[in-house]
Protein backbone atom coordinates (compact mmCIF):
# COMPACT_ATOMS: atom_id res chain seq x y z
CA UNK A 1 0.00 0.00 0.00
CA UNK A 2 0.95 3.63 -0.61
CA UNK A 3 2.38 5.62 2.41
CA UNK A 4 3.48 9.01 3.33
CA UNK A 5 5.71 10.09 5.63
CA UNK A 6 5.52 13.58 6.79
CA UNK A 7 8.71 15.30 7.88
CA UNK A 8 10.22 18.99 8.72
CA UNK A 9 11.99 20.86 5.59
CA UNK A 10 15.39 19.50 4.71
CA UNK A 11 15.00 15.86 5.96
CA UNK A 12 13.23 14.19 3.22
CA UNK A 13 16.42 12.54 1.77
CA UNK A 14 17.44 11.33 5.29
CA UNK A 15 13.98 9.84 6.08
CA UNK A 16 14.26 8.27 2.41
CA UNK A 17 17.33 6.64 3.60
CA UNK A 18 15.66 5.51 7.19
CA UNK A 19 12.76 3.92 5.32
CA UNK A 20 14.88 2.28 2.95
CA UNK A 21 16.89 0.63 5.86
CA UNK A 22 13.83 -0.45 7.38
CA UNK A 23 12.47 -2.20 4.41
CA UNK A 24 10.31 0.53 2.46
CA UNK A 25 9.98 0.02 -0.87
CA UNK A 26 9.56 2.72 -4.00
CA UNK A 27 10.93 5.43 -1.74
CA UNK A 28 10.58 9.30 -3.02
CA UNK A 29 11.54 12.10 -1.09
CA UNK A 30 9.40 15.01 -1.98
CA UNK A 31 8.86 18.28 0.14
CA UNK A 32 8.49 18.02 3.54
CA UNK A 33 7.28 13.68 2.84
CA UNK A 34 8.58 10.97 1.84
CA UNK A 35 6.61 9.00 -0.42
CA UNK A 36 7.32 4.95 -0.30
CA UNK A 37 5.29 1.26 -0.15
CA UNK A 38 5.21 -1.09 2.07
CA UNK A 39 3.03 -3.39 4.49
CA UNK A 40 0.64 -2.86 7.42
CA UNK A 41 3.56 -4.35 9.58
CA UNK A 42 5.79 -2.36 7.94
CA UNK A 43 3.72 0.48 8.82
CA UNK A 44 4.16 -0.47 12.45
CA UNK A 45 7.47 -0.71 12.29
CA UNK A 46 7.73 2.48 10.68
CA UNK A 47 5.73 4.52 13.85
CA UNK A 48 7.83 2.39 16.02
CA UNK A 49 11.46 2.80 14.52
CA UNK A 50 11.23 6.35 12.88
CA UNK A 51 13.34 9.19 14.49
CA UNK A 52 12.84 11.41 11.40
CA UNK A 53 8.77 11.32 10.46
CA UNK A 54 6.53 13.23 12.13
CA UNK A 55 3.81 11.22 11.15
CA UNK A 56 2.53 8.58 8.43
CA UNK A 57 -0.67 8.36 6.70
CA UNK A 58 -1.96 6.33 4.29
CA UNK A 59 -4.25 7.56 1.38
CA UNK A 60 -7.94 6.43 1.26
CA UNK A 61 -9.23 8.07 -1.47
CA UNK A 62 -7.86 11.22 -4.22
CA UNK A 63 -10.09 13.31 -6.79
CA UNK A 64 -10.09 16.79 -8.33
CA UNK A 65 -12.58 19.57 -7.15
CA UNK A 66 -13.70 22.06 -9.86
CA UNK A 67 -16.26 23.30 -6.56
CA UNK A 68 -16.70 23.49 -3.30
CA UNK A 69 -19.96 21.75 -3.75
CA UNK A 70 -17.32 18.37 -5.08
CA UNK A 71 -15.83 18.50 -2.11
CA UNK A 72 -18.56 16.76 -0.17
CA UNK A 73 -19.26 14.69 -2.92
CA UNK A 74 -15.91 13.11 -3.34
CA UNK A 75 -16.15 12.51 0.47
CA UNK A 76 -19.42 11.52 0.86
CA UNK A 77 -18.59 8.49 -1.70
CA UNK A 78 -15.84 6.93 0.03
CA UNK A 79 -16.73 3.34 1.52
CA UNK A 80 -15.76 4.89 5.11
CA UNK A 81 -16.97 1.41 6.91
CA UNK A 82 -13.89 0.07 5.48
CA UNK A 83 -12.33 2.91 8.30
CA UNK A 84 -14.73 3.07 11.24
CA UNK A 85 -17.83 1.92 11.78
CA UNK A 86 -20.74 4.50 13.63
CA UNK A 87 -20.26 3.10 17.60
CA UNK A 88 -16.34 5.09 16.90
CA UNK A 89 -14.97 8.36 17.05
CA UNK A 90 -12.86 10.39 14.33
CA UNK A 91 -11.49 13.52 14.38
CA UNK A 92 -9.87 15.50 10.69
CA UNK A 93 -6.72 18.12 10.65
CA UNK A 94 -6.89 19.93 7.03
CA UNK A 95 -4.40 21.50 5.26
CA UNK A 96 -6.06 23.27 2.81
CA UNK A 97 -4.10 25.52 0.09
CA UNK A 98 -6.86 26.24 -2.73
CA UNK A 99 -8.77 29.21 -4.52
CA UNK A 100 -12.28 27.10 -3.42
CA UNK A 101 -12.18 27.68 0.24
CA UNK A 102 -11.36 30.85 1.89
CA UNK A 103 -11.16 29.69 5.46
CA UNK A 104 -8.90 26.61 5.99
CA UNK A 105 -11.41 25.03 8.84
CA UNK A 106 -14.27 24.93 6.63
CA UNK A 107 -13.64 21.98 4.54
CA UNK A 108 -13.33 20.13 7.33
CA UNK A 109 -16.41 20.29 8.31
CA UNK A 110 -17.36 19.67 5.18
CA UNK A 111 -15.99 16.35 5.42
CA UNK A 112 -16.92 15.59 8.72
CA UNK A 113 -20.61 16.12 7.44
CA UNK A 114 -20.18 13.95 4.57
CA UNK A 115 -18.85 10.72 6.65
CA UNK A 116 -21.77 11.40 8.90
CA UNK A 117 -24.38 11.11 6.30
CA UNK A 118 -22.54 8.67 4.74
CA UNK A 119 -23.38 6.76 7.73
CA UNK A 120 -26.91 8.37 8.67
CA UNK A 121 -28.59 6.61 5.45
CA UNK A 122 -27.32 3.47 6.17
CA UNK A 123 -27.39 2.56 9.30
CA UNK A 124 -29.45 5.79 10.89
CA UNK A 125 -26.49 6.01 13.20
CA UNK A 126 -23.14 8.20 12.68
CA UNK A 127 -19.65 8.47 14.25
CA UNK A 128 -19.18 11.24 16.88
CA UNK A 129 -16.28 13.28 16.56
CA UNK A 130 -13.80 13.42 19.26
CA UNK A 131 -10.82 16.00 18.79
CA UNK A 132 -8.95 14.90 21.65
CA UNK A 133 -8.55 10.80 21.76
CA UNK A 134 -10.55 9.82 18.01
CA UNK A 135 -10.52 6.44 17.29
CA UNK A 136 -9.67 7.36 13.75
CA UNK A 137 -7.92 10.37 12.90
CA UNK A 138 -8.56 11.51 9.38
CA UNK A 139 -5.96 13.79 7.24
CA UNK A 140 -7.63 15.92 4.64
CA UNK A 141 -5.38 18.14 2.16
CA UNK A 142 -6.32 19.81 -0.61
CA UNK A 143 -3.78 21.37 -2.75
CA UNK A 144 -5.73 23.79 -5.10
CA UNK A 145 -7.78 21.36 -7.14
CA UNK A 146 -6.43 18.19 -5.69
CA UNK A 147 -8.11 16.27 -2.75
CA UNK A 148 -6.44 13.93 -0.52
CA UNK A 149 -8.50 12.34 2.40
CA UNK A 150 -5.55 9.92 4.19
CA UNK A 151 -5.74 7.71 7.50
CA UNK A 152 -2.98 9.06 10.17
CA UNK A 153 -1.92 6.31 11.49
CA UNK A 154 -0.02 7.90 13.88
CA UNK A 155 -2.26 10.44 15.76
CA UNK A 156 0.09 11.69 18.19
CA UNK A 157 2.87 13.08 16.56
CA UNK A 158 6.08 11.28 16.55
CA UNK A 159 8.62 14.14 18.09
CA UNK A 160 6.64 13.51 21.51
CA UNK A 161 9.01 10.86 22.66
CA UNK A 162 7.84 10.83 25.64
CA UNK A 163 10.76 11.11 28.01
CA UNK A 164 10.72 14.91 28.10
CA UNK A 165 9.50 15.41 31.59
CA UNK A 166 10.10 19.27 31.66
CA UNK A 167 10.86 21.86 28.90
CA UNK A 168 12.20 25.18 28.01
CA UNK A 169 10.24 28.21 26.84
CA UNK A 170 11.45 26.56 22.68
CA UNK A 171 12.74 23.46 22.83
CA UNK A 172 14.51 21.78 19.90
CA UNK A 173 11.99 19.71 18.02
CA UNK A 174 13.26 16.16 18.70
CA UNK A 175 12.66 15.42 15.10
CA UNK A 176 14.50 17.83 14.23
CA UNK A 177 17.48 17.05 16.68
CA UNK A 178 17.38 13.51 15.30
CA UNK A 179 17.58 15.15 11.91
CA UNK A 180 20.62 16.85 12.58
CA UNK A 181 22.42 14.58 14.32
CA UNK A 182 22.37 12.37 11.68
CA UNK A 183 23.10 15.14 8.28
CA UNK A 184 26.21 15.69 10.61
CA UNK A 185 27.19 12.35 9.68
CA UNK A 186 27.71 11.66 13.55
CA UNK A 187 28.00 7.81 15.02
CA UNK A 188 28.48 6.15 18.36
CA UNK A 189 32.08 5.80 17.65
CA UNK A 190 32.76 9.56 18.23
CA UNK A 191 32.78 12.05 21.12
CA UNK A 192 29.22 14.27 20.88
CA UNK A 193 29.03 17.57 23.02
CA UNK A 194 26.62 19.87 22.92
CA UNK A 195 28.59 23.45 23.32
CA UNK A 196 24.68 25.21 23.05
CA UNK A 197 22.88 22.93 24.92
CA UNK A 198 19.31 24.09 26.55
CA UNK A 199 17.08 21.26 27.05
CA UNK A 200 19.39 19.03 25.96
CA UNK A 201 17.42 17.43 22.89
CA UNK A 202 20.32 17.05 20.60
CA UNK A 203 21.98 15.01 23.84
CA UNK A 204 19.02 12.43 24.19
CA UNK A 205 18.41 11.71 20.77
CA UNK A 206 21.92 10.99 20.16
CA UNK A 207 21.95 9.15 23.20
CA UNK A 208 18.74 6.92 22.03
CA UNK A 209 20.58 6.12 18.55
CA UNK A 210 23.49 5.28 20.54
CA UNK A 211 22.02 2.87 22.68
CA UNK A 212 19.68 2.10 19.85
CA UNK A 213 16.22 2.26 21.59
CA UNK A 214 14.05 2.98 19.35
CA UNK A 215 12.40 6.31 20.18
Amino acid sequence: MKIVAKTLYGLEDVLAEELTALGAARVKPGNRAVVFEGSKSLLYSANYNSRLALSFIVPVNEYSISKPSDLYDGAFNLPWDNYLDSSQTFAITSVVTSKHFTHTGYPALVVKDAIADYFRRRTANRPTVNTKAPDVQINLHISHDRVTLSLDSTVVPLYKRGYREEQGVAPLNEVLAAGLIRLAGWNADTPLTDRMCGSGTILAEAGLMACNIAP
